[in-house]
């Protein structure tokens, strides 16, 4: 039993030198023809243009690769932003509908709005630093302007002292609640928009991969029949590699035929960039401000999220074409409100002090 052990283990180390020793002799010859095709010769006019088209899918893998990394990390922080948006709303409910016990009606704010209008400020920088990050990520992303939580926020410039209380907090406090219902709705937009892309780009790579593979293939069956005729003294025809000769001659004189495919190759199309110059009115922060520890931009906790998965899944219903299509602009998100009007308000509930006897 030991022995015919040891015979297979010998035999497996020799299989697997002679299967190194094939790839080493493949990558030699491989850089051996790319030595030999490194000037284009215009008497093989197949050679260069399939070299031409592998370097142009190369190039667009590259690019769709970078881009694919863009998006996930955005959908990651708009996905994040959408959530603390949830958060601020939340407390400027309880806010507006709390209901303090004071029987002789004392300030105008309790300190648990206070504290909840205080939360909500800071909770609102860390939406604004989600989004400003979704934005230096990817700029081509349509109207970056309209995901902004600060610029018209009444709320982030209002004084909370007890000792001074502003008489038109809670209307501020209502617009605010308008003013972010309203961003969130953007970044649904902006995130439709930017799975979009997700999906499209994904398409992409693995069509891009089968064109890469299938035309390092064809080069290198098109290169070595050209080598192999020269060797050979035979005349070689430059055009017949495109199935096309040019006096008759047998199939073993021509050599292997290059099909070319009928079909669009694979294209990707990086989003437009219209909007490269808009980092300059990305919202800032201050710096005082204390926000929590970010997170990191990975968006290894949301690839394999139910929701993600399904907006980025190929979906096999869709025709080639369809796959080859590049992504068009969505509709416009919604304007964001003016601070004298408000779209939306917050629900009518009361949160009532438990510790109230009255009650």
């Amino acid at each position: 039993m030991t022995n015919e052990l040891d015979v297979l283990a010998n035999n497996q180390d020799q299989l697997e030198r002679q299967a190194n020793h094939m790839r080493e002799t493949r990558t030699q010859l491989k850089l051996l023809l790319d030595n030999i095709f490194s000037v284009s010769d215009p008497g093989f006019p197949l050679e260069p243009q399939l070299k031409a088209e592998l370097q142009n899918y190369i190039n667009q893998q590259i690019g769709a690769t970078r881009d694919l990394g863009r998006f996930k990390d955005t959908d990651h922080n708009l996905t994040h932003a959408k959530r603390d948006i949830n958060k601020v709303l939340r407390l400027l409910d309880t806010a507006m509908s709390y209901v303090p016990f004071d029987l002789f009606g004392g300030n105008l704010m309790d300190a648990h709005q206070a504290a909840c209008l205080e939360g909500a400020k800071k909770q609102t920088y860390e939406v604004q630093r989600r989004l400003n990050v979704a934005r230096q990520i990817l700029p081509e992303i349509p109207h970056p302007g309209l995901l902004d939580v600060v610029t018209q926020n009444l709320l982030l410039n209002m004084q909370l002292n007890l000792n001074y209380v502003d008489v038109a907090w809670k209307a501020k406090a209502q617009h605010t609640y308008a003013l972010l219902v309203t961003c969130q709705k953007n970044i649904e937009t902006s995130l439709r928009w930017v799975r979009h892309y997700l999906h499209y780009t994904e398409g992409a790579l693995q069509r891009l991969e089968v064109a890469i593979e299938s035309t390092q293939n064809a080069l290198e069956i098109e290169r070595r029949r050209i080598v192999d005729g020269i060797l050979a003294g035979q005349p070689v025809d430059g055009l017949a590699g495109f199935g096309i000769s040019g006096s008759p001659s047998s199939t073993q004189e021509q050599g292997p035929q290059v099909q070319i495919d009928d079909q669009p190759p694979p294209m990707y199309e990086s989003p437009p960039d219209a909007n490269i110059n808009n980092l300059a009115t990305i919202p800032s922060i201050p710096s005082n401000v204390h926000l929590p520890p970010p997170s990191p931009t990975s968006t290894l906790e949301n690839i394999n999220s139910p929701a993600l998965a399904s907006t980025t899944s190929l979906s096999s219903n869709n025709s080639p074409s369809q796959q080859l299509r590049p992504p068009s602009q969505p509709p416009a998100p919604y304007a964001p409100p003016s601070p004298t009007t408000s779209s939306s308000t917050p629900p009518n509930t009361t949160h009532n002090n438990s510790h109230n006897p009255f009650r």
